[in-house]
């Protein structure tokens, strides 16, 4: 495929995809070597300087690829994020969450993909195996899939429970994961959407257990210089997601009137 038409991550500038493609190695790391001084940690940390989606409007992905030809792309992807092995799922879905982003799902066939975008998506998001870069991807794919513009436009009661449950199941990472590093990714996935509109009827509940987190944060164990980084990383990340919802809430035109 020409490079004019490789698809970007909803970051607009690749930051995350390479931020996680430099740290895939280690997303099982929140056990650090604890001897470490810090240098190598801290240059890492540099490198995952997550990029949130642009607020530039963007052309959907049709307008660049013939729609039966995206079409079966995204039944590809479908169909190998279901691989039983890990580095097929996971890479696949965060093809699915990069390519989502640019889709318009109020249209067939698109429409009825997103159901089941959001359920790929989720079960990489809920593995019960413990398999944390599945979990790690899943939450840049998630990210990507909930910034879509789209999704304030959808009248298909399917497709807006998909997203409801998409959103419960990256909160459930923040509230209950043990990895620091998959915690602070699912943040990260939370910051994504750039409208009040895309979190729906959830915005409310979200900022509760959002704000119950960060009030939570210091009760949490750490055991080492790494995982004290990482807690306050995260302690960061979740004031930045405050501070977000925040802001959207002040510029939604239809609440300030």
């Amino acid at each position: 495929m020409n490079a004019a038409f490789m698809l970007p991550t909803a970051g607009g500038g690749g930051g995350a995809a390479a931020a996680a493609d430099n740290d895939d190695n280690d997303v099982g790391g929140d056990n650090d070597n604890d001897n470490d001084n810090g240098n190598g940690n801290d240059q890492k940390e540099q490198q995952q300087s997550y990029k949130y989606p642009n607020t530039v409007p963007r052309l959907p992905l049709t307008s660049l690829i013939d729609t039966a030809l995206l079409k079966s792309m995204m039944d590809g992807l479908l169909a190998a994020s279901h691989q039983h092995k890990h580095n097929i799922s996971y890479n696949s879905v965060r093809g699915l969450g990069n390519a989502s982003a640019w889709l318009d799902i109020t249209q067939p066939p698109f429409s009825l993909l997103w159901p089941s975008i959001c359920a790929a998506i989720q079960t990489q998001l809920l593995l019960t195996e413990k398999k944390l870069k599945n979990q790690w991807n899943a939450c840049f794919a998630a990210g990507n899939a909930l910034s879509n513009p789209s999704i304030p436009l959808l009248s298909d009661q399917t497709a807006m429970e998909a997203t409801r449950d998409l959103f419960f199941a990256v909160l459930s990472l923040v509230d209950k994961c043990e990895n620091y590093k998959v915690k602070i990714t699912a943040v990260y996935a939370l910051t994504c959407p750039t409208s009040r509109k895309n979190y729906g009827p959830i915005y409310y509940k979200l900022l509760k257990r959002i704000c119950a987190a960060l009030n939570n944060i210091e009760s949490l164990a750490v055991n080492g210089f790494a995982k004290q980084k990482y807690k306050q990383l995260l302690k960061f990340r979740l004031i930045k997601l405050i501070s977000h919802l925040v802001k959207l809430f002040h510029d939604d035109a239809d609440l300030s009137n």
